[in-house]
């Protein structure tokens, strides 16, 4: 049995183009934060936002080619919400030891860096974790 998201994928891939203008109109009209996910729960008959995310995860999984596309989207938001900043400070979540949560900030670090920007991590419930 194919999943409604499945079936909606096809739907999703048909109407990319409408989707990526509408996004633009409304990040144009609105002030979104940088980042943003939510988890998303899959029951073959109804879709439901189970868990919304401010803390960013996952930049460590980021594909090296995708680097260059996603420096110029965090040097647009930057610009377009505060123009002339030269220094990104990221604010981790503090009740993690997760070493990949840190491999994925080194690497948000970096990115943030190749876009042309100073950037720094710190939590001061962090001090002293590596």
């Amino acid at each position: 049995m194919m999943s409604f998201v499945h079936d909606l994928s096809h739907v999703l891939d048909e109407k990319r183009d409408e989707i990526v203008t509408w996004m633009a109109k409304k990040r144009s009209e609105i002030d979104v934060p940088i980042y943003g996910s939510v988890d998303i729960r899959d029951a073959g008959w109804k879709i439901a936002v189970v868990d919304a995310n401010q803390f960013p995860a996952g930049f460590n999984n980021t594909s090296e080619s995708d680097f260059p596309h996603l420096t110029e989207r965090i040097a647009a938001h930057i610009e377009r919400h505060k123009p002339g900043c030269e220094w990104v400070h990221i604010y981790p979540e503090s009740h993690t030891r997760n070493q990949g949560y840190v491999e994925n900030l080194r690497t948000l670090c970096q990115l943030v860096e190749r876009a042309g920007y100073r950037c720094t991590i710190g939590n001061p419930e962090l001090d002293g974790f590596d």
